[in-house]
This record gives C-alpha cells, structure tokens and sequence, in this order.
C-alpha cells in the first residue's frame, strides 16, 4: 500500500489524499515445480539430462481502480550437460539450460513514482514472466607439474519477453521510465584465462 497526502490549506497540514499517487495493489506469485534427471559416467564422458516442468500463477489486484488480472505460464526447464575428460588434467564441456523470472512488485504497480519530478517511474500491470535459454561451452587445462592453467569459455542467453525499462521524453525535461517486455534479447560472451 502507497499512501501520499497533499498540503490541505484549511487544516495547515498534509492530510488531503492524492489520489493520483496512491494505491492499494497487492501481487502473489505461486510457482509449482516438479522435475527429474538422470547422470551417468561412461569411460570419458559424464552427461545429465533433465526435464522439469513449472506452473506459475501472477494474480495482481488493484483495489483502488477495483480491476484484477490473472495470468498463468507454463514452463519446460530442460537442462543438459556433457562433460569430455580428454586427459587427466584437460576437460571440454557444453551444456544448456532454462530459466525464468517473474516481475517485481515494483515492475508492476501502476502507480507513478513521483520521487524525483524530473524521471517518473511508473510499473506495469500487464507483464509477463521473462524465459531464458542459455548456452555454455567450456575448456579447462591443468598442469599440476608447472601449475600453469587455461580456461576458455563461449556462453549465450535468448530471453523470451524479457524486462526492461523504456523511457519516454515528456514535455518540460521529464523522462517518464515503466517496464515492458521485448522480444529477441540475445547475449553473447566470451573469455579465456591462464594461470
């Protein structure tokens, strides 16, 4: 609950209730997850593989515009991994996962925050829960007789209906900021270290 109370000059106190800046929203984010896996080790490789599902459910109800909104998502999370010893002290693996991250309450309270009168910030009542894909690729060398080492890793991440904030000019200096989702966010990266 936000409360915020303008100078009321008959009284010569700030108890008038601004209507614009308060509000009373209340979000409850019940996730159910089951999932299984199996690991094995055979010769030079050791692998996983799993599946896991999860059912998410978002309710948002605002009490001061009476509207509520209920959105369900249902997520897969596979997951796998394969580890290659290639010698005693040299290892390639590769794996892949999913993850997902539902909006903060601030991300979605519609109800303008009026902190800083020059970036008003306003939530978003309508967002989705964001779905990660990641991919990662891995080399490691150890020489445990002059323990020198390399690490060289590639990963990559596609989110679906990811996060963000967008900022909007308006009239007289002020950038109005609220969350939304995008399609098609795509990270790449990439480092090597020695030892």
């Amino acid at each position: 609950d936000k409360e915020s109370f303008d100078y009321d000059s008959t009284t010569g106190k700030y108890d008038h209730l601004d209507s614009l800046t308060t509000n009373r929203f209340y979000n409850r984010n019940t996730v159910q997850r089951i999932g299984v896996g199996y690991n094995a080790t055979e010769g030079t490789f050791r692998y996983q593989v799993g599946l896991a599902t999860q059912l998410t459910s978002l309710l948002n109800d605002n009490y001061s515009l009476n509207s509520r909104l209920l959105q369900h998502f249902m997520n897969w999370y596979p997951r796998a991994s394969l580890i290659w010893s290639i010698a005693k002290e040299k290892n390639l693996q590769v794996g892949y996962s999913g993850s997902s991250m539902a909006p903060t309450i601030t991300q979605l309270q519609p109800l303008p925050d009026l902190t800083n009168p020059f970036l008003v910030k306003l939530g978003n009542p309508d967002l989705q829960q964001q779905f990660t894909h990641s991919v990662n690729l891995s080399y490691n060398s150890f020489n445990s007789h002059s323990l020198q080492n390399w690490q060289v890793s590639f990963t990559g991440d596609y989110t679906e209906h990811q996060i963000v904030s967008s900022t909007v000019a308006l009239p007289g200096g002020v950038q109005q900021l609220q969350y939304i989702n995008v399609e098609g966010a795509h990270h790449l990266s990439s480092s090597a270290t020695y030892g």
